[in-house]
């Protein structure tokens, strides 16, 4: 299903009955304390593997009928193994997940899941936000913050050099660093029936991060 980019690593499954395949961090980021950034997988979706393997999937959705001359047959094998792959294309979508490991450090994945179309021919990418906030009044300073704004003798520049120091004094314990290499997504494929809302188009995915348009 996936092709491995230069700079990627091999997808894995955690277990025999794994529901979703693990995907790998690709580059060394760091993210803020309330950064978002984009991490490349290091993977993209093999078209020709789904090509050549479609019709062993779709267990042949379309009716199969023999042709009448022999010399047909290659012609009309060929006709369903295209329908098959049509078939295929518009009925499935990858989904996206933020590993599980990391939604206990404050990782979130902003729109929940990422939904990528089958023709999407990039690099498949993640959104990561860090939802930690340490201007607010988080339970690592809050004492601390407490006691700056509970002082009638400093004055505001004062108390913005304070603040500052706290930030800069907690910084560690609230970015996150993710290195390459690191399991940081999880994808499965999942049937969908978007074909019954009868809007039909010819136009294919053009870039982003995985639906068509974005």
């Amino acid at each position: 299903m996936f092709k491995v980019l230069t700079k990627g690593c091999e997808p894995t499954r955690g277990s025999k009955y794994s529901a979703c395949v693990d995907l790998y961090a690709a580059e060394d980021v760091v993210i803020g304390a309330g950064e978002t950034k984009i991490i490349g997988l290091g993977v993209a979706i093999d078209h020709d593997y789904l090509h050549d393997n479609v019709d062993m999937w779709c267990g042949h959705p379309y009716p199969i009928k023999t042709p009448k001359e022999p010399n047909d047959f290659e012609k009309h094998k060929n006709e369903m193994h295209n329908k098959n792959f049509e078939w295929y294309m518009s009925h499935y979508y990858l989904q996206l997940m933020l590993h599980s490991s990391l939604g206990k450090k404050g990782l979130i994945l902003p729109n929940g899941v990422g939904i990528i179309d089958l023709d999407h021919k990039d690099e498949i990418k993640m959104i990561i936000h860090n939802s930690i906030n340490i201007q607010s009044d988080a339970v690592y300073f809050r004492g601390e913050h407490e006691a700056i704004n509970a002082d009638d003798n400093c004055s505001v520049l004062e108390v913005h050099k304070k603040r500052n120091d706290i930030v800069n004094k907690y910084r560690d314990l609230v970015d996150y660093e993710i290195k390459k290499g690191d399991k940081i997504a999880q994808i499965t494929l999942i049937e969908h029936k978007s074909y019954l809302f009868g809007i039909d188009t010819d136009k294919e995915s053009d870039g982003g991060f995985g639906s068509t348009g974005s």
